[in-house]
């Protein structure tokens, strides 16, 4: 009875936060966190509670759709820039900011001032805003066009409200490489007997004939992503053999330094249309000010034998079926998930991916009906095409942990980046000189 309290409770509290921002007039009002609260940070982080379906990436005027796949991750000197895109629920343009920093290869700041790094004040007004149009939650739908940097690396950018830089409103990274050093990866099973059938390996050489490393074991840091996450990464690899002859350094380890869980392919539902039910959409509830849609009701496909299934590798993106024009006629939608375990696990279960940066907070929470025997939750998301996971986190202390219901194996497509810094002799900040993309697919 109490769960079926907890969740009539959260139904209530997603109603509420629309409505609350409809419209949005005063500005001070909006903050998920009191402006004396927001502390900078440099992962990916969103203050306000109506600021949704944060975008960062490269903008090569083409197909959008297939832009928004692709990371936020740019060679330096190219003319294609980095876009962000985002949206403010509400009717009323707030008058926006963008600072961007370097970090090093731990994402702390660097030593490097802006004048090192940025041709421009480092102060950067959006001026680029459109209300939304026809959709029943009103937004304005921001963008705005990174300007070029001097020097590749880590960065990050601030999005703040007005000239208060402390009025915080979003944080996002991107990275800038300049290639030069040569990537060579080389996916394997896991030299751990135990882990052979879950696990994937990610042995890799850099080649440094044309680029000059002093001291490669101190010099050189490497960074491993699985399916552009950040909170995963593998750091702090050291050359297990340098050939300093040949340029030479070699990444094959034996105990599982290198080694992700293979996890599954991911889950998808596409709610582009409200007209007609998409895939992996069981139901349409559309009002004058609100649509809803519930989705199939999932079950745990950890144990079941490995399917090959066709994703975007935990990405999503925003879509109109009908007009095309998602970004300014997609409308926010209440999406919801339903995970039936039967009984309740002994911990904290929640749905993640891309859409929501991996991160787990009170909106994508999954409470538990016991009447059904099904984890619920409710999330406001812009129509378009999502793939997700159900996440365990036993403890607050733990990680979260994805194979306890989706299973994990050595055959799943996952895309990987190797990211290699370093800093030159008397140099004060980590720079990005390789970089390389894959899939597991690809590199076996």
């Amino acid at each position: 009875m109490k769960k079926n309290i907890q969740l009539y409770l959260k139904s209530l509290l997603l109603v509420g936060l629309i409505q609350a921002c409809l419209p949005i007039t005063n500005p001070t009002q909006t903050s998920q966190e009191p402006r004396s609260q927001k502390v900078f940070t440099t992962a990916n982080y969103v203050y306000e509670r109506n600021i949704h379906t944060v975008l960062l990436y490269p903008n090569t005027a083409g197909d959008r759709q297939q832009d928004m796949l692709k990371p936020a991750v740019n060679q330096f000197n190219q003319r294609t820039p980095l876009l962000l895109e985002f949206d403010e629920l509400g009717n009323s343009y707030q008058d926006y900011h963008v600072r961007i920093f370097h970090c090093n290869f731990d994402w702390q700041r660097s030593l490097l001032n802006n004048i090192e790094y940025l041709n421009d004040f480092n102060d950067f007004l959006i001026r680029d805003y459109q209300l939304s149009f026809n959709t029943k939650i009103p937004y304005v739908h921001y963008q705005f066009e990174l300007p070029p940097v001097k020097l590749p690396g880590n960065y990050v950018l601030a999005v703040h409200r007005g000239s208060d830089e402390n009025d915080l409103v979003l944080t996002r990274r991107f990275i800038i490489f300049d290639n030069k050093v040569a990537i060579e990866p080389d996916l394997d099973i896991s030299s751990n007997p135990s882990f052979r059938d879950r696990n994937q390996q990610i042995n890799f050489v850099i080649g440094y004939n044309n680029y000059e490393i002093l001291n490669p074991q101190v010099d050189i840091k490497v960074m491993i992503r699985q399916n552009y996450r950040w909170g995963n990464a593998i750091a702090n690899l050291q050359p297990r053999l340098i050939k300093e002859f040949q340029k030479i350094l070699e990444y094959t380890f034996f105990n599982m330094e290198n080694n992700f869980p293979g996890l599954n392919e991911f889950r998808r539902f596409d709610h582009r249309s409200i007209r007609f039910l998409g895939f992996n959409v069981a139901n349409l509830t559309v009002t004058d000010s609100l649509v809803v849609a519930t989705l199939q009701t999932d079950q745990p496909w950890v144990g079941r034998p490995y399917v090959r299934r066709s994703d975007f590798n935990g990405q999503f993106v925003v879509e109109h079926y009908e007009t095309g024009r998602g970004m300014l006629e997609s409308d926010y939608v209440a999406t919801q998930f339903s995970l039936k375990t039967g009984e309740t696990v002994p911990g904290e279960v929640f749905v993640v991916g891309g859409f929501n940066d991996w991160q787990l907070n009170p909106e994508n929470l999954m409470i538990f009906d016991e009447l059904t025997g099904v984890y619920f939750t409710e999330i406001l998301l812009k129509q378009g095409i999502y793939d997700y996971f159900y996440a365990f986190k036993p403890s607050p202390q733990s990680p979260i942990d994805i194979p306890y219901f989706e299973g994990s194996y050595q055959e799943t497509e996952n895309a990987y980046e190797i990211i290699v810094y370093h800093r030159p002799l008397g140099g004060r900040a980590d720079l990005i000189v390789g970089y390389k993309a894959f899939n597991s697919t690809q590199a076996r």
